[in-house]
């Protein structure tokens, strides 16, 4: 079977905000386009031309984003950059908290937190967007020069289940590997950050490089020190995540164990509308690796650019890449260099900019949400699998011998 490859996901829009350092969510609401902040379909979009400070085509990860080289990520943000109520459960190593560009795109759980001192709603300064922003009371408990997640643990955590889903004080994520309500990444193990990054890493603040949703937020959820864990964790997070609110759910994770109990979690979120972005993972085989190799997964594997040493022709974008896995449960083919992991986190930021551009639709009453799905579900799981398929091309080397002998030397 060709691998395929993600293509375009772009139309034509009118008008965009114009941007400003740092802004979360991506492009700021701006008179006349915007007049209220939680009005995402009128302003977070990008106009044709526009970019954030921080994208450098010219960058090691700027031809991803490009429909010529690589996935159309820009074209999509003419559709939209994401919305703050669209958000990512990722699966994995847990969360550096001292990654400040993810500090702003962490979602708050408001069911365990009071409203912000001297303020009548969660979005205190009224941007649009509910998180560590809305609370300047929390003091840098960790000591890492910035107000995170973590500190909003630190301070708010009373030992109280307020919300009633059975994980007391899960403000910000929750530890299915150590059972408790900091995610953090304590073995420095970075895999889940990393995964957290490429799909959204604050856009705008002049250096770094965003994330494919760098509007939309996520939630961590740490099932193991590495990306190797058990099942029945990666199940817990699962169903935790879809109660959550999740709209995607990524993990670029090997398990140990494989039962119906992940298959169950997995069936549980694909008929409430919640796609699961799972790895091809990366021995370079045929191997179908355990969790992706459940039922209704989108299961991703990577091809890149060449480098001109292991892979000789520099200007061939569709080579697969010599660690990732492939075979027939092979669904679609993502722009990346690192591996299964970065093709995850990339189609994960995808997932988030189709969600966030269905709830556009429905917010401008073009669109009905899926029968049976509230309106952050605005599509079913399999067609989210479907729309990654119908709008990637095929990559056929099979007529290329010298190509294909290339790509066994990786």
């Amino acid at each position: 079977m060709p691998l395929r490859r993600l293509a375009a996901l772009s139309i034509f829009v009118l008008v965009a905000a114009p941007p400003a350092l740092a802004e979360v969510p991506y492009p700021a609401c701006q008179a006349p386009a915007c007049t209220d902040p939680a009005d995402y379909a009128s302003y977070l979009f990008l106009a044709p031309g526009v970019l954030p400070n921080d994208f450098d085509p010219g960058s090691g990860d700027g031809w991803k984003f490009s429909p010529a080289t690589g996935m159309n990520v820009i074209g999509a943000w003419q559709r939209s950059t994401g919305r703050p109520d669209v958000f990512v459960a990722v699966l994995d190593s847990g969360i550096e908290w001292d990654r400040r560009t993810l500090a702003k795109t962490t979602a708050l759980n408001t069911g365990e937190l009071p409203l912000p001192p001297g303020c009548a709603a969660y979005d205190c300064n009224g941007d649009g967007v509910v998180n560590v922003g809305d609370y300047p009371n929390v003091p840098d408990a960790n000591g890492n020069g910035f107000r995170d997640g973590q500190d909003m643990i630190r301070f708010y955590a009373d030992g109280a289940d307020d919300d009633g889903n059975g994980h007391v004080d899960d403000i910000a994520g929750w530890d299915f590997y150590q059972n408790d309500n900091d995610p953090s990444d304590d073995t420095r193990y970075g895999h889940g950050t990393g995964e957290a990054s490429d799909q959204v890493d604050e856009a705008n603040d002049g250096s770094g490089f965003p994330g494919v949703a760098p509007s939309s937020m996520f939630v961590p959820l740490r099932v193991a020190d590495s990306f190797i864990g058990v099942d029945v964790d990666f199940a817990q997070a699962v169903v935790y995540g879809v109660d959550r609110g999740a709209a995607v759910i990524s993990e670029a994770l090997g398990t140990i164990t494989a039962s119906q109990v992940s298959q169950a979690a997995i069936d549980y979120a694909y008929r409430r509308g919640v796609p699961i972005i799972a790895s091809a993972a990366d021995e370079q085989s045929r191997h179908h690796n355990y969790p992706a190799n459940f039922e209704h997964t989108l299961w991703v594997n990577s091809i890149r650019n060449g480098d001109g040493t292991f892979v000789e022709q520099k200007n061939d974008y569709t080579i697969q890449n010599g660690c990732t896995n492939h075979g027939g449960r092979a669904w679609t083919a993502i722009s990346s260099t690192s591996c299964s992991s970065e093709a995850t986190g990339r189609s994960g930021g995808i997932s988030l900019l189709l969600v966030s551009h269905g709830r556009n639709l429905i917010d401008r009453g073009l669109l009905a949400p899926y029968p049976g799905n509230d309106a952050a579900h605005p599509f079913s799981a399999e067609e989210v699998r479907q729309l990654f398929r119908a709008s990637a091309d095929d990559v056929d080397h099979s007529a290329n011998p010298g190509l294909a002998m290339n790509q066994l030397l990786q």
